[in-house]
Parts: C-alpha cells; sequence; structure tokens
C-alpha cells in the first residue's frame, strides 16, 4: 500500500474502515502512523473487510500481510482479472496500491527482491527462481583475513550473522554457523581478542562450501516432507 512505512494518508471514503474503539467511542484515524506497536494490527483490521468483500468476488487465493498483497492462480486470466478487481476494490475505499512495487509472474522479468530473497523471473516458459546472494559482509570478512586483519568472536559473529535465511531453504547452512559460532564461543576468548586458527579455518571452509553450493531453487516447491528447526 502507498506509503506503508511514512503514514498512510487516508481518504474521507476510508475513514469507517480506520478507526478504535477506546473510551466508549470509537475514533477515526486521518492518518495512519507507523512505528507503534499496534499499527500493523490496525492497518491489517482496516483493510480487512475489504479483502473479506473481494474474496467473494475472485477466484485466486488472496492472502495479505499488513501491508503486502498477494494472488495465486492456476490461471492467467483469472489472475489478470482478479488483480484489477482487489486494486479497483481498494482504490473505491480510498486504499492506493503501491504500482512501483508490484511484481508479478504474468508481465514481469528480472530480478526483484523478495521476502529477503531474490526473486528472478525469466522470459518464456522457464521456471521462476528464488536466490540468495552472498552477503557483503562475507567478501569483506574474506579480504581482512588476507590482509592479516586479527579475527574476533566479535566479527565473526558478525559474519554468520550476516547470511540470511529465513524460510530455512538452506538450513545446514544455517546450522553449520550455529555449530561454528558455538564452538568459538567454547573457548573462553573474550570477544575483541583474536581467534584461534581452527576457528578461522572453519570460517574459510564454510565460505568455500557456500560459494560452491547452489543457492538457486525452483520457486514451485514440493510439500512432500515438512523439515522444522526450532529451540528446546
Amino acid at each position: 500500500l502507498s506509503s506503508a512505512f511514512h503514514g498512510i494518508k487516508l481518504g474521507t471514503t476510508c475513514l469507517p474502515y480506520a478507526s478504535i474503539y477506546i473510551f466508549d467511542e470509537f475514533w477515526q484515524w486521518t492518518v495512519l502512523a507507523f512505528g507503534w506497536g499496534f499499527s500493523p494490527a490496525c492497518l491489517f483490521q482496516s483493510i480487512k473487510p475489504i479483502m473479506d468483500d473481494t474474496r467473494s468476488d475472485t477466484k485466486s487465493f488472496l492472502c495479505w500481510y499488513v501491508d503486502d498483497l498477494k494472488l495465486v492462480s492456476d490461471s492467467r486470466e483469472d489472475l489478470v482479472k482478479d488483480e484489477q478487481t482487489l486494486v479497483n476494490n481498494l482504490k473505491a475505499k480510498d486504499f492506493h496500491t503501491q504500482d512501483k512495487k508490484r511484481v508479478s509472474t504474468v508481465d514481469s522479468e528480472g530480478y526483484f527482491g523478495h521476502l529477503g530473497y531474490g526473486w528472478f523471473i525469466p522470459q518464456g516458459d522457464s521456471p521462476d527462481i528464488i536466490m540468495i546472494t552472498l552477503p557483503a559482509a562475507l567478501e569483506t570478512a574474506l579480504s581482512d583475513i588476507g590482509q592479516g586483519v586479527p579475527l574476533t568472536r566479535r566479527k565473526l559473529l558478525a559474519i554468520y550473522s550476516s547470511w540470511y535465511d529465513p524460510m530455512g531453504l538452506y538450513l545446514s547452512v544455517s546450522i553449520k554457523a550455529r555449530l561454528n559460532m558455538r564452538l568459538a564461543n567454547q573457548s573462553g576468548i573474550s570477544w575483541d581478542d583474536p581467534l584461534r586458527g581452527e576457528d578461522e579455518e572453519r570460517l574459510l571452509e564454510w565460505v568455500a562450501n557456500l560459494k560452491s553450493a547452489n543457492l538457486r531453487i525452483p520457486r514451485a516447491v514440493a510439500f512432500e516432507e515438512l523439515y522444522c528447526y526450532t529451540d528446546a
């Protein structure tokens, strides 16, 4: 939705959808500001009636998370039609979408950022690809090590933490980073003192395996098995 992270300007038509009940009265927003803990929930609840109305008018699967909207369909024709229905329903209530952030497998191509991953939509009928790009912190760390800059526990934690895989597509990479970091912590060396050579060797091995791995997978993933990773 337009200007979501700077405060969404609300038109008069959408005011009935954007209100709270407090102190025995209904209060309507004129601007839905972001930054408060309840802001995402307020926006979600504000557009929920519109989404509920839209579901009955569309065939595509409709989902949204706060200000991100998504339609999924097996039919190209239904997808195009339902997208227009959704946009029109929102605009009719003065909720305006952010066209420059729109991505569609129907008529988009190229590289896009999506949920922390890279989403590559090729030309033709080739499948979409989800990819992870190597964090810049890894290249910087390798350069520093090559120049003899001491590797500390603080730097090591920053390097391993730069790996971003929120959906767990490459759990083996994340788990190996955790194990390596645990071994470094068990050494008892303070945060800013140089680590042992073996910690540096484990890091270099981790990066080498990362660079040789195929960090591209088809966006359509089968759900025959579900792997879950949790804490205690």
